[in-house]
């Protein structure tokens, strides 16, 4: 790392259709967990996937906003900003699962009562309705403004 630079790091599109399959596929596993340290396993699994999938979108934000004439990262930019929103009723049924699971007390001792804070927001903001209104926010940079209203 001592050569890091910006643009070396590769982006390659996310495959949100199968991160969608993913989110159905972790939410069986969870609910199926038999201990905590298998359900802990899959949340840690989880939260390094979704960092590389938000990686990526931050990669490709970036690039456009430094170059708003690039073409092929505006198109980028505007099918994350469209599609990340319609994971939503996916990200819910996981979430669920994890917070209803028999290991809840286990979690909050480890990660805090706040782990499920944002879950509970994320459930107050989805419903298939919301999804146009949540790829304006996004659009607009605004979303972290839309979950602090959420409260």
């Amino acid at each position: 790392m001592d050569n890091f630079r910006f643009s070396t790091l590769e982006y390659k599109r996310p495959d949100l259709e199968a991160h969608r399959a993913k989110l159905t596929e972790w939410k069986a596993a969870a609910e199926q967990a038999e201990s905590y340290d298998a359900l802990r396993a899959l949340m840690l699994k989880i939260d390094r996937e979704n960092c590389e999938l938000f990686t990526q979108y931050s990669i490709a934000n970036i690039r456009h906003t430094l170059n708003t004439r690039d073409e092929f990262y505006e198109t980028e930019v505007a099918y994350l900003d469209d599609t990340l929103p319609t994971l939503g009723g996916e990200e819910v049924a996981l979430s669920e699962a994890i917070a209803s699971s028999p290991f809840r007390p286990d979690i909050e001792k480890e990660f805090g009562k706040q782990y499920f804070v944002g879950m509970d927001l994320q459930k107050k903001l989805f419903c298939e309705a919301n999804i146009p209104l949540l790829s304006i926010y996004i659009k607009k940079g605004s979303l972290s403004l839309l979950l602090q209203t959420a409260y």
